[in-house]
């Protein structure tokens, strides 16, 4: 049985610049791979 999880993707700001967004989105793809986040993304769409 196959348990997911809803991902909400919200806007966000950055307290310290020195981090960039980039980084941020490889770091979020190396904890929760691309392929589990395109079909919910595309679910949520779909709503």
């Amino acid at each position: 049985m196959a348990i997911l999880k809803t991902v909400h993707l919200k806007e966000f700001s950055f307290i310290s610049p020195v981090i960039e967004s980039a980084e941020v989105f490889r770091a979020i793809e190396t904890a929760i791979p691309p392929h589990t986040i395109a079909p919910e993304r595309l679910r949520q769409e779909s709503e």
